[in-house]
């Protein structure tokens, strides 16, 4: 193998995924579907593999940090990024939310070297770990759903014992309506195969589209956000004790992500958040930015493990379907390298096109700034994948908006994996299908 050819490829995914994956719903053009099927016409065919690997490896590094700044700046998050729209707006009416968003960045490079770090516990310890919490894992989801809503219950009744005001009673109890109509839309988009004008990958890019990335458009076109025109550019916030909490925090929910098959990127967010308290924000940036960098790098790089490959997320299951590759510790090691290098080359990107974005905020209102994204992403959704998915798009605008509406918590959305899973899990899920009159 040439060691040009593997710079060349890993500098070329850092590029390609830092500049392209800051801009609002480009991911749901499929861009690493789309560069698999060019990677096999020639000219652009690599006859090494292996170069492949670095090249996606590198991409999903680098595409980690670049969806920052959709969330933060913007207001129009994945499922992994949800809950960096509330800081972002905050430290944009403070004007710091470059440093804010370089943070959060710090964040995706701790989570970096963390899984550096953990290039032993990959090779000897993840294996028989996996195999071990397998033999257990159909008890997550119910705890993670009894936890989800058992919390919120919880908190809506100390609000309503202590100010007894009407919409936190109302709070209360249409809570838990709202998981489970976003738990049974989950379970209606899983019948996709029943409909024969539609398929997997459309189906599940609207929903997400719809339930992650719309309603806080939509909220910010009702509720304009301004930001102040100038700001200091201080790289991060100070302070170690955030450093080392939020460490803490995202390296448990990250890791969580790995080994448990029922915790997505946006539940291990949801739980890194969780450790840490309410005040302490610049720590809760840290561990965002971790969950999000750990989970998608951590999840691709255990399709490398040395003679056991995971698939975990589309692009391995698409690659080791396509592309052989022997992997040996050398590869391996290859791979963690190009995730090092990727690492630090996408921090000192997400620095560009903070500013960037930052200079875009200022000049455009949050009203038109919405308005362009809302329409970017429904015409993605409406030309990439076809007019009936504007259908499946907007009911989920409408569900994903419920709890911004009644004041609930948006981790109401994952209900739309847990509760698919949990019936799953026990067993109930073709009960529930003929419930709902699919046979």
């Amino acid at each position: 193998m040439e060691i040009s050819s593997i710079v060349i490829a890993t500098l070329l995914g850092t590029v390609l995924g830092g500049f392209l994956f800051w801009i609002p719903g480009i991911r749901f053009l499929s861009i690493f579907g789309i560069l698999l099927s060019q990677i096999s016409i020639p000219p652009l065919t690599w006859t090494n593999p292996e170069v492949v690997f670095v090249f996606f490896m590198a991409l999903t590094v680098s595409a980690s940090f670049a969806e920052i700044i959709p969330a933060f700046f913007f207001g129009a998050p994945s499922a992994s990024t949800i809950f960096l729209v509330v800081p972002g707006r905050r430290y944009l009416k403070q004007g710091c939310s470059y440093q804010g968003s370089m943070t959060v960045g710090l964040g995706s490079l701790i989570g970096v070297f963390l899984l550096v770090a953990a290039t032993p516990f990959f090779i000897y310890l993840y294996t028989p770990l996996f195999k071990l919490i397998r033999m257990y894992y159909r008890w997550v989801p119910g705890i993670l759903v009894l936890y989800m809503v058992g919390g919120e219950f919880i908190f809506h009744l100390r609000q309503v014992l202590r100010f007894h005001r009407k919409d936190e009673y109302r709070a209360l109890f249409i809570a838990p309506v709202i998981f489970l109509l976003i738990g049974l839309f989950g379970v209606i988009s899983l019948q996709y195969r029943q409909f024969a004008i539609v398929d997997h990958q459309g189906t599940f890019s609207s929903a997400f589209a719809g339930l992650f990335l719309l309603p806080p458009l939509i909220r910010r076109l009702i509720r304009p956000v301004g930001g102040k025109l100038e700001e200091d550019n201080i790289p991060v916030f100070g302070g170690r004790r955030a450093g080392i909490l939020g460490g803490i925090a995202g390296g448990i929910g990250g890791f969580l992500t790995l080994l448990l098959p029922a915790v997505s990127s946006g539940l291990g967010a949801l739980i890194a958040g969780h450790f840490i308290p309410r005040r302490k924000e610049k720590a809760f940036l840290i561990s965002q930015g971790m969950v999000k960098t750990i989970y998608s790098a951590g999840a691709f790089l255990l399709f490398f493990i040395p003679t056991i490959a995971f698939k975990r997320g589309s692009t391995a299951s698409i690659l080791k379907s396509r592309y052989h590759a022997d992997r040996n510790l050398q590869s391996f090691l290859l791979i963690v390298a190009v995730v090092l290098i990727s690492g630090c080359l996408s921090y000192y990107i997400l620095g560009l096109t903070s500013r960037l974005a930052r200079r875009i905020v200022r000049k455009v209102t949050s009203k038109i700034l919405s308005s362009v994204i809302i329409g970017l992403v429904t015409a993605i959704i409406f030309f990439r994948y076809g007019p009936e998915y504007m259908l499946i798009l907007f009911t989920a605008a409408c569900l994903g908006s419920l709890p911004l509406v009644f004041g609930c918590r948006r981790s109401n959305t994952f209900s739309v994996i847990l509760v698919p899973i949990l019936l799953f899990m026990m067993g109930w899920y073709q009960t529930v299908i003929n419930f709902l009159g699919f046979f």
